[in-house]
């Protein structure tokens, strides 16, 4: 193909499949939906929708590499496979990487696939974060469901273990460092070479991404010291009253035994040897007479001196 016939936007007529990779590089929509057959259900366009040239790429492939989005949306909407790779890479990894907003939503809409990629296990959000693409890094967000995306936003790499953030950090991304913290992304993950994002960043000398992550941990801090204080003082309140609790009721315990007592001290008398003999002949039946007392008796008297002192019943923690 000339260069001339290119800048004129002539497409010559062809024969697949080489032409047909010419037509998806260059937008001749007319010419590429002719070579696959015309209809999409055709065994033409079957069996060459995901045809490869002689560097291995698809249709499809090609034309994301080339920016062609008229070519990638035809070719879509006549089934060709999102998710066939180029070298161990999708041609989501692809766009994601070149910052193809329209591209990547093109993709999404048919369903490509988030999978990790090449030797090092890249995400196309992953590549997205370390390029600084925050729209394109916006649109993968968007496409999970919401349940997904916190385990979508800490996803490490397979190759060092690092997360999105690390990414951004590393490469010194100061608005996608930003926008992946207001999102709830971990900024404290430890990378497979145990480092934070901002000691990754510190490494590598990214002020810009430094002070945004320890701007963001001081906010993270001063939010919840409030927090941690209110529940140190609830704590100590349910304390309190516990012991309060223990204390009435040994009070109710004592002073009732001692009114007795003072009241009628020959009968108590007899019945304290009475129950020291009862619990060295039958000392199971007074354990489980003890029991019984515990769990009824000391509980009702504790709610009577309540009551009568005007104590309120705790809220149930």
């Amino acid at each position: 193909m000339s260069s001339q016939a290119i800048g004129r936007g002539a497409a010559p007529r062809f024969s697949p499949p080489q032409q047909l990779f010419e037509a998806a590089e260059n937008g001749w929509i007319a010419n590429l939906k002719s070579g696959l057959g015309g209809d999409p259900a055709s065994e033409t366009n079957q069996r060459l929708i995901n045809a490869r040239h002689e560097r291995g790429m698809t249709l499809l492939y090609h034309a994301v590499v080339h920016g062609n989005l008229e070519s990638v949306e035809c070719l879509l909407e006549r089934k060709a496979d999102p998710n066939e790779k180029w070298e161990g890479y999708t041609p989501l990894f692809f766009a994601s990487e070149r910052g193809h907003l329209d591209m990547v939503k093109c993709l999404l809409a048919a369903d490509a696939s988030h999978e990790p990629c090449g030797e090092e296990g890249l995400t196309p959000f992953h590549i997205a974060c370390s390029r600084g693409e925050l729209a394109v890094a916006e649109a993968l967000l968007k496409s999970r469901p919401g349940e997904e995306r916190k385990a979508f936003l800490g996803q490490t790499s397979r190759c060092g273990r690092n997360t999105p953030m690390h990414f951004a950090a590393r490469h010194g991304q100061s608005a996608m460092v930003s926008w992946l913290m207001e999102n709830g992304a971990p900024a404290e993950e430890l990378s497979g070479s145990r480092l934070t994002p901002l000691q990754l960043a510190q490494a590598n000398r990214e002020m810009a991404a430094v002070k945004d992550i320890s701007r963001y941990n001081d906010t993270i801090a001063l939010l919840e010291q409030p927090v941690r204080e209110r529940k140190r003082i609830q704590e100590e309140e349910i304390v309190a009253r516990r012991n309060m609790q223990l204390g009435l009721t040994g009070a109710a315990i004592v002073g009732v035994g001692g009114f007795v007592i003072y009241m009628w001290p020959e009968p108590c008398r007899k019945a304290y040897n009475a129950s020291i003999e009862f619990v060295r002949d039958h000392p199971i039946e007074a354990g489980i007479i003890g029991a019984v007392f515990s769990g009824i008796v000391a509980p009702a008297a504790r709610d009577m001196l309540r009551e009568a002192l005007g104590v309120r019943q705790p809220a149930e923690e």
